[in-house]
């Protein structure tokens, strides 16, 4: 699926997301989602893939390929990943890196 919450208001994308990923457990398959919000891909994507420009940069765990060096070379910024008070993990962004070119 493409952006399959883009069009969503925060509660539905929620409510889909989690909906797909109780489906894809329950039977136990995979459901492929191209999405451009890292939190929601931290928050319910098993494994990731990140790909710029045609060229795939990182696959695998989601905490493992999401890093802050890996935002800081693919989006250019500077961003820290962090717990919130419920456990799931969350990309704070602090900065556009140095040097960036916007």
């Amino acid at each position: 699926m493409e952006e399959p919450t883009s069009a969503l208001d925060l509660h539905r994308q929620m409510e889909v997301l989690a909906f797909m990923r109780e489906v894809a457990r329950q039977r136990r398959i995979i459901i492929f989602i191209a999405i451009h919000d890292r939190n929601q891909a931290m928050r319910f994507a098993n494994k990731v893939l990140v790909i710029e420009r045609g060229q795939l940069r990182g696959a695998g765990a989601t905490g493992e390929v999401i890093t802050r060096q890996l935002l800081h070379d693919v989006y250019q910024i500077d961003a820290r990943i962090e717990p919130c008070s419920r456990g799931h993990l969350q990309i704070i962004v602090d900065s556009v890196a140095s040097g960036a070119v916007a």
